[in-house]
């Protein structure tokens, strides 16, 4: 499912490429700077802010290692639309009627493997932190499942 504001941009404005070519050649590039850390021995990468084919896609970049999903969403749509209009951290993002739309994806959708739903509504951000390391410290990895249906889950441009 696409989302109706696809607006990725080019750093190089006179080279020609789709907002779905952009998107995948970001992502790889991204995968490949990921396992390259791994190769060097680094543990706990975080990555953040990956849209929901992203993720799918994170399942099988990944399926052969141990990794981790967190997806925040809210069961108030009040609480994004002042999340988004009140924050102060640089974002300029202010689009609350879309991101009410990603939310409801995520909770219509069913749960990836390696993936735990978080719901930070009226937490602090140090008891979301909580949770994480405790189900990090209970993890246990679940191997890749055929049966999901891809369709299920956004992406920006397809």
């Amino acid at each position: 499912m696409r989302l109706d504001s696809c607006k990725l941009s080019n750093l190089t404005p006179f080279t020609e490429m789709s907002c779905a070519d952009e998107e995948q050649m970001t992502f790889e590039t991204l995968m490949l700077v990921c396992k390259n850390y791994i190769k060097h021995g680094f543990k706990n990468i975080i990555l953040s802010d990956l849209n929901d084919k992203r993720l799918f896609d994170i399942t099988e970049y990944f399926k052969d290692t141990s990794y981790v999903i967190f997806t925040l969403y809210s069961n108030n749509d009040d609480v994004i639309k002042q999340r988004i209009l009140n924050r102060n951290d640089g974002n300029e993002y202010k689009n609350f009627k879309e991101s009410f739309k990603i939310n409801n994806m995520i909770k219509g959708r069913n749960t990836l493997p390696n993936e735990y739903r978080i719901r930070p509504d009226n937490q602090s951000a140090d008891n979301v932190t909580s949770q994480i390391v405790s189900l990090l410290a209970e993890h246990r990895n679940d191997p890749f499942n055929a049966n999901y249906n891809r369709n299920e889950y956004f992406s920006y441009t397809n």
